[in-house]
């Protein structure tokens, strides 16, 4: 139940533009 566990920033493009987002990604996908 890690954010590191799902694809990180490196693996999408979109989400390296948005590196707060990643925590946004996080948090959306559960």
């Amino acid at each position: 139940i890690n954010c590191v566990t799902f694809p990180h920033p490196d693996t999408l493009p979109e989400q390296q533009l948005l590196k707060p987002g990643e925590w946004s990604y996080c948090d959306y996908f559960w």
